[in-house]
């Protein structure tokens, strides 16, 4: 791997305004994407739009001055890798995915006849022959095609001779892939096809027959969608709400499909990685939730097993303290029958010794330390009681 070139934050911000950024990427083999980036990371302000336009034409244009001139350090050139910090560590795994997908340096060939090709085109070619064809102007494809085609008759067989290479390609890097189609890459299957693009055709209407249907145009022309025969590539799946930050599609551009598998095989290995790394972190995410679940119970247990505790200690102690009172009371009606017992001058000694047989059993009833006697009052039910007088 090359030694990554280091530059001072005010050097980097001084080349900014000295060249536009496409030229400085070049000299530090980086992309001007990644240079921006860099920029916006360590707060170094670049031109704005038109600025070296008026440069040109003689003018002086404003130079936004650098923040914080004194936070001058090295910064390492290199673009910014979409996975770094990724906590699952699947950011390793795709660099020797990467490595493994780009390990043969030799050109990704589409053959020049479909004899020889991959068995689910081969299949596809042969139940897409006599194929009818939709109002989009597109073949209707079977589901037992296995492939995921949406082409036009006229682009059939150039589609077929790209899916055939990116098959051949992958499962010569050692990837296994199945109808659909489908690439298993790290446990991920990863799901393609390939779509004609639609392009607009433009129709200039014939003047209205009087006495035909009358139909109201907004214009004089009609405008129709029709097949392009310009393909692009697509990853399918496995659809995820997230994926939007992945790239999808690699279409004819200025360069032909032909010529870009090469970037859409990575593009799929990324892709992967980056499904991979989303399930191992949803995986630890569901774990620890489960882990503070399991804690968040095992403390709610102790709570109610201490609440439990607390609650007999109270009643305990609450029980303690009546009997207490209880105790007390009972001393005190006990004090109390000696004293009637010492001023006792009445004659009749039968009805006191009852009353002080009865006020015994009341006493003996309080004490706690004592067995109580039965008495009627603990016979008592409030259904006893009479009811309350109405209020009008």
């Amino acid at each position: 791997m090359p030694e990554t070139k280091t530059v001072l934050r005010s050097q980097l911000y001084a080349q900014v305004w000295q060249q536009s950024m496409v030229q400085l990427a070049k000299s530090y083999a980086i992309s001007d994407v990644g240079l921006a980036k860099l920029c916006r990371k360590h707060d170094i302000p670049r031109p704005a739009r038109g600025y070296w336009a008026r440069r040109q034409a003689g003018q002086s244009p404003r130079q936004t001055p650098l923040p914080n001139p004194d936070e001058d350090y090295e910064i390492p050139m290199r673009d910014p890798d979409p996975l770094a910090g990724s906590p699952t560590g699947v950011n390793k795994a795709l660099q020797q995915e990467l490595q493994k997908g780009c390990k043969d340096n030799s050109p990704i060939v589409v053959a020049e006849t479909l004899r020889g090709a991959h068995e689910l085109v081969s299949q596809a070619n042969q139940l897409l022959q006599g194929a009818d064809k939709g109002d989009d102007g597109f073949i209707v494809v079977p589901k037992e095609a296995g492939l995921d085609l949406h082409v036009s008759k006229s682009t059939l067989r150039r589609a077929l001779l790209i899916v055939d290479a990116v098959l051949k390609a992958f499962e010569k890097r050692g990837y296994k892939v199945s109808s659909g189609p489908k690439v298993r890459v790290m446990d991920v299957h990863v799901s393609f096809g390939i779509s004609e693009t639609l392009e607009k055709k433009r129709e200039e209407l014939d003047d209205h027959d009087l006495d035909g249907r009358y139909d109201f145009f907004h214009s004089r022309y009609k405008e129709t969608r029709i097949p392009s025969g310009h393909l692009a590539l697509n990853i399918t799946g496995p659809p995820l709400y997230w994926s939007g930050m992945c790239r999808h599609t690699w279409r004819d551009a200025k360069k032909p499909l032909e010529e870009r598998l090469q970037s859409f095989i990575e593009g799929v290995l990324k892709f992967a990685a980056r499904v991979k790394d989303r399930r191992v972190q949803e995986e630890r995410e569901e774990e620890e939730r489960k882990e503070k679940e399991k804690r968040r119970e095992e403390e709610a247990k102790l709570r109610a097993e201490k609440l439990a505790l607390v609650k007999a200690e109270r009643k305990r102690v609450q029980a303690l303290c009546r009997d207490a009172r209880n105790w007390k009371r009972s001393q005190t009606i006990r004090d109390f029958i000696e004293a009637r017992r010492q001023l006792q001058f009445s004659n009749d000694s039968n009805e006191f010794e009852q009353w002080v047989k009865w006020a015994e059993q009341q006493a003996n009833r309080l004490d706690p330390l004592k067995e109580s006697p039965h008495s009627i009052l603990d016979e008592y039910t409030p259904d006893l009681e009479p009811p309350a007088p109405r209020r009008w």
